[in-house]
């Protein structure tokens, strides 16, 4: 805590998040630490309603490094669960939605596909080895494949409005990317709404990366597709813009 002047102090990004982790629920939890450990800051001040970010303002190595100052304190455990499965290097808040969305279990309401990367650099080249500024790609999703899979992985972007305006770069892109062996796929909001949708995309992603089927009865399988829909909804209904302009009010 730094005091800024005569009774006014302010906290660091990681003790917020402790201080409101009991007061959160998990999944509000989880989005506040995809904006400080992501590359995006939420702002209801642009149409956009949030500004990007070159690098996080708070690293997992810091947040991990102050609760482990804080041994015991209330909100530390909480955190620490978060953080094993919150969304890393996030550039928006339907990536952390979409990142939440692909790797909570089954049983939560999520598609449990593992070992998922947020905008990991990716060294390409087959096509643009003479273009160095295109040899260097990063998905918004990228799902790594297993051994025995035929795919170096598959590549899952978000498509918000500003991809309108970038069809060609987007183009060169994914032809990059097919060429040197990833599977590149694009979704927009009204893909991302629509559960059926979500549903046959996420076992098409689980195939090509060599992922087992998830085999489940009758019965089960209609209680995770209700999981699914109210991880959606709860997602839905959190509302970042509103933590900014109560911050502001206070």
């Amino acid at each position: 805590m730094i005091e800024l002047g005569p009774g006014v102090r302010c906290v660091s990004p990681g003790l917020v998040a402790v201080q409101l982790a009991s007061k959160l629920p998990k999944l509000e939890l989880l989005m506040l630490l995809s904006e400080l450990l992501g590359l995006y800051a939420i702002s209801p001040d642009r149409e956009a309603d949030m500004n990007p970010r070159t690098k996080p303002i708070l690293s997992t190595q810091d947040l991990q490094e102050l609760l482990g100052k804080m041994p015991g304190a209330r909100g530390v455990g909480a955190v620490r669960r978060a953080l094993k499965i919150a969304p890393i290097n996030a550039a928006s808040p339907m990536e952390a939605n979409l990142y939440l969305r692909t790797t909570i279990p089954c049983s939560q309401g999520g598609y449990g596909l593992g070992n998922v990367i947020l905008n990991d650099p990716v060294g390409i080249g087959r096509l643009s080895e003479s273009i160095k500024e295109l040899r260097i790609r990063k998905p918004d999703l990228l799902f790594l494949g297993v051994d025995s899979s035929k795919k170096r992985g598959v590549c899952l972007d978000y498509m918000g409005a500003h991809h309108q305006s970038q069809v060609i770069c987007d183009t060169v892109r994914r032809n990059e990317l097919i060429a040197n062996g990833f599977s590149p796929y694009e979704i927009y909001k009204e893909h991302y709404d629509n559960i059926d949708y979500m549903d046959a995309l996420m076992s098409q992603i689980r195939s090509e990366l060599g992922l087992p089927s998830h085999e489940t009865t009758r019965w089960r399988s209609d209680l995770e597709r209700e999981r699914r829909m109210a991880l959606w909804h709860e997602l839905e209904e959190i509302d970042m813009q509103a933590w900014v302009r109560d911050a502001r009010l206070r």
